[in-house]
C-alpha cells in the first residue's frame, strides 16, 4: 500500500468526483489524526465515491475523528455567510462579532452587544460593546419576559425570541443595517452601518496603566492574532503599548484575552515575546505537535513546524 503523500487525485476523474479526491486526500495528509482515525486507500475513489458531494466525504471524514469539530466549509464566492461576519478573525461584513440578550427594565430583552471589532464599519458608525439594540432595519428588537420568583430564572415570549433572533440573522445577510441603539449613556440613536467586504481589523481594544504607590500594572485587551508585518498598524500600536508600559515601570500585566478568537500564529508569539521577562528569554515557548508525515517535513527542515523559542522584545526585567 502506498503511503498517503504518495497518492495524489485520480486522473480521468470529473470536477465534483477531483473535488471528493482532493478533499479525502488533504485532509488524510495533514489532519492531526489521521494516523490514528483515518484509513489510507491506494485507489482514493474507494473511499470517496461513497459520498454524493464533497461536503458529504468531509462529514464522514470529521466523523471518523472524533475529536475534529472545527473543519468546516466556508463558500467565499457570497457574502451571504453569518460565518463570515461573525468569525473573528475575518476582516469582512459588519464586524460586529459577540451578542446576546440584555434586559434593561425587567420588562422586556433586546440584542445587546458584547464585542465590536475595532476598525469594523460597526466600529466606525459609532456602535460599542453594551449598546442595546432597539429596532432593526425599522423594526422592533424588542421581546417580553418575566421574572420566575420560585425558578429564579427569567423567561420570554419563545415566539417573539425566534422573530427578533430571525429578524437579527437576516439584517447581518442584507448589503447594510438600520439600527435604532441605546448606548451605556442612556442616548438613543438611529445608526447605519453598511457591509464592507474589506478593512483593517485594529485588535487593540484597550491599552491602560493603572498607577498605584508600590505597583503599576499595565492593562491590555487584545480581540484576535492580526497579522503582524512591515511595521503595519497592528505592530505600531502593540509596540507603542509595550512602550508605554515600560516608560511607566509597570510590575504587573493584565493581558484580556476575552473576546479574542485566535489568528496567525506568529502574531501571537510577537506579542509573548513582549511580555516575556528576562528570566524567560531564550526558553521554548512552544513547539508543534504534528501528524507523521508533517513531523517528516518539520526533521527536514519545513521552517513552518519548528520549535519557537522567547526572544525579549523589551528592555524591562
Amino acid at each position: 500500500m502506498q503511503k498517503k503523500e504518495d497518492i495524489p487525485p485520480l486522473k480521468n476523474r470529473n470536477e465534483e468526483q477531483l473535488l471528493k479526491d482532493s478533499l479525502y486526500y488533504y485532509y488524510n495528509k495533514y489532519s492531526y489524526w489521521s494516523d490514528d482515525y483515518i484509513p489510507d486507500y491506494s485507489d482514493i475513489s474507494i473511499f470517496s465515491d461513497q459520498y454524493n458531494s464533497p461536503r458529504e466525504v468531509l462529514d464522514a471524514l470529521k466523523s471518523k475523528t472524533p475529536y475534529d469539530r472545527y473543519s468546516y466549509f466556508y463558500d467565499i464566492s457570497t457574502k451571504s455567510s453569518n460565518t463570515a461576519k461573525l468569525k473573528a478573525d475575518a476582516n469582512s461584513g459588519y464586524g460586529i462579532l459577540y451578542w446576546n440578550w440584555g434586559i434593561p427594565d425587567s420588562k422586556n430583552k433586546y440584542p445587546l452587544l458584547y464585542m465590536v471589532e475595532r476598525g469594523s464599519p460597526a466600529y466606525v458608525a459609532g456602535l460599542r460593546r453594551s449598546d442595546l439594540i432597539l429596532e432593526i432595519n425599522g423594526q422592533s428588537a424588542e421581546v417580553p419576559v418575566s421574572f420566575n420568583e420560585s425558578t429564579q430564572s427569567w423567561g420570554s415570549d419563545s415566539t417573539r425570541n425566534s422573530v427578533v433572533y430571525n429578524l437579527w440573522l437576516q439584517a447581518l445577510n442584507g448589503s447594510n443595517l438600520v439600527l435604532k441603539v441605546a448606548h451605556e449613556d442612556g442616548n438613543i440613536e438611529s445608526v447605519t452601518v453598511n457591509y464592507q467586504s474589506n478593512y483593517e481589523i485594529d485588535p487593540l481594544l484597550k491599552e491602560q496603566v493603572y498607577e498605584f504607590t508600590d505597583n503599576n500594572v499595565g492593562y491590555l485587551a487584545y480581540s484576535s492574532f492580526e497579522e503582524i508585518e512591515s511595521n503595519n498598524l497592528n505592530q505600531r500600536q502593540i509596540d507603542d503599548a509595550f512602550n508605554h508600559f515600560e516608560n511607566k515601570n509597570i510590575k504587573s500585566l493584565i493581558v484580556d484575552l476575552r473576546y479574542n478568537g485566535g489568528g496567525y500564529v506568529d502574531a501571537a508569539a510577537y506579542l509573548a515575546d513582549k511580555i516575556i521577562n528576562s528570566a524567560g528569554d531564550g526558553k521554548l515557548m512552544f513547539k508543534y505537535d504534528l501528524n507523521k508525515y508533517l513531523t517528516t517535513q518539520k526533521n527536514n527542515g519545513n521552517p513552518d513546524f519548528q520549535d519557537i523559542y522567547y526572544s525579549k522584545k523589551t528592555t524591562s526585567s
